[in-house]
């Protein structure tokens, strides 16, 4: 009996998967499948497939393939037809997909992991694992990674709901932006139970979600934890994950593919992973109950007395040195600057001089203050952000709170005049030169999901709550 194993997924999001509606249907865009292999005594057998408007896998049809070659990645259009890509390059069509081109007549330099279509269906993009970018048609080169020494390779591409970016995900979790594609953060730099085999964008564009060949799902910027397969116990490696209109899809290599929130399983394999575990606060992050999970609250029991007098002590005496820091304006009268990390939805303002001073979690001078940057552009203080003085290191950092008062650092920025220009790869800066910064900890003013002392990612340095619910990351 032949074994059907979902090998590969596209892990080229597009904006949302709508289902393939017609040509005219002006919401329309190109939707992300499946590569399906079929194992045999007589070899291998790849057959793209979607997902169908039944929710099950339907097979779609490329002219000139039989099977063979193997194929790593298959889209749908919006009308009847198909692309789908090998290793070496090569675009296969079928219906009305168009042919842009392709990359078989050339010799690259690592193989093909990759497409995405542009959302007119006029042109796409093929990645290599070593981030390299080819565009054809109508899709515009914004840059790449194919010049720089990755740490991991490149596994997963997603695209902006402009068109106009691309973010390229490695499989140690490290993220590329490029065009308009913001950073929400990266599990880069992390331990991981198992590597990053995929990501999708939110509609938004605002965030993303990864996972992991363990089906753990990690979010960035306003990507909701919707579920996972991590806590099902399951051997069977997920290879990737697609977008649905809610949230994502899980595809593991069984031919399971387990939809989130809804928790559906839309295709044969082993049984469904996991249940809707959003409920009514699908849109929110969940933390875990008090008592469990990293410790993100005064209340929680395990708190001594000592250590949630010392938390509120330092809350209070932060927010009176906060005062003098209503908006944006005061902070560049106050001596502070901007390390220009804007994009990223978060802005630091660094007063360089307060670091260099003999001063330490004092709040008449905070060496960092924090904005939010909304989506139209304005900016509002979320946190203050104590930096230790050089030298320091995470081997001595000052005791507060214990577990609750986590500090965190750097040692892979790159800065050229005081601004951050880039992150140093296997300590080498491309540009600027490389700054390890001191310990640094967080002191929200505004109501944080994760605690008065998380980091900027909540999945990330510091203080972290547990966005991913029943993942064992």
């Amino acid at each position: 009996m032949v074994r059907r194993v979902l090998l590969a997924v596209s892990l080229l999001a597009p904006l949302v998967l709508t289902g393939r509606a017609g040509a005219g249907d002006a919401a329309c865009v190109p939707t992300q499948g499946v590569v399906q292999v079929h194992r045999s005594a007589d070899g291998d057998h790849f057959q793209p497939s979607a997902i169908g408007d039944n929710g099950l896998l339907e097979n779609l049809s490329l002219l000139g393939h039989t099977g063979q070659p193997p194929l790593v990645s298959a889209w749908t259009t919006c009308g009847d037809g198909a692309w789908a890509v090998t290793p070496e390059g090569h675009v296969y069509i079928g219906g009305d997909a168009g042919h842009f081109g392709d990359t078989q007549s050339l010799r690259l330099n690592r193989p093909i992991v990759g497409m995405s279509p542009t959302s007119t269906g006029r042109g796409y993009w093929l990645v290599a694992s070593d981030g390299g970018i080819f565009a054809f048609g109508d899709a515009r080169f914004l840059g790449s990674t194919g010049a720089i020494r990755l740490n991991q390779p490149i596994v997963a591409m997603a695209t902006t709901p402009s068109g106009r970016g691309y973010w390229l995900a490695a499989s140690d979790g490290g993220l590329f932006t490029f065009g308009d594609a913001a950073f929400f953060g990266s599990m880069g730099g992390r331990p991981l139970n198992e590597p990053i085999v995929g990501m999708v964008p939110t509609p938004s564009g605002r965030g993303y979600w990864m996972v992991a060949r363990d089906g753990g799902v990690f979010t960035f910027g306003d990507a909701v934890f919707r579920g996972s397969t991590a806590s099902a116990g399951s051997t069977v490696p997920v290879v990737g994950m697609i977008p649905n209109p809610a949230g994502y899809t899980i595809v593991d290599e069984e031919g399971t593919i387990t939809a989130f929130p809804s928790g559906t399983t839309t295709s044969g394999g082993h049984e469904d992973h996991a249940e809707d575990e959003g409920g009514e606060d699908d849109d929110e992050i969940v933390a875990p109950p008090l008592g469990e999970g990293p410790i993100i609250s005064l209340e929680d029991p395990r708190v001594t007395p000592e250590q949630r007098a010392a938390a509120q002590d330092l809350i209070d005496r932060t927010r009176v040195g906060m005062r003098a820091f209503p908006d944006e304006q005061s902070l560049w009268d106050a001596g502070y600057a901007s390390v220009g990390d804007s994009a990223t939805g978060y802005e630091h303002f660094v007063n360089w001089a307060l670091i260099f001073d003999s001063k330490e979690m004092d709040e008449t001078a905070i060496e960092s203050v924090v904005l939010v940057v909304e989506d139209d552009g304005t900016k509002r203080v979320a946190s203050a952000m104590y930096i230790l003085s050089p030298g320091r290191t995470m081997q001595n950092v000052p005791y507060i709170a214990g577990e609750l008062t986590t500090f965190h650092d750097h040692n892979n920025l790159c800065f050229e005049g005081g601004v951050v220009v880039g992150l140093a790869r296997n300590g080498v800066c491309e540009d600027g030169v490389l700054l390890v910064t001191p310990p640094m900890l967080h002191v929200w003013m505004v109501d944080h999901p994760c605690g008065p002392f998380a980091g900027i990612e909540t999945s990330g340095h510091g203080s972290t709550c547990a966005v991913h619910v029943g993942d064992d990351h």
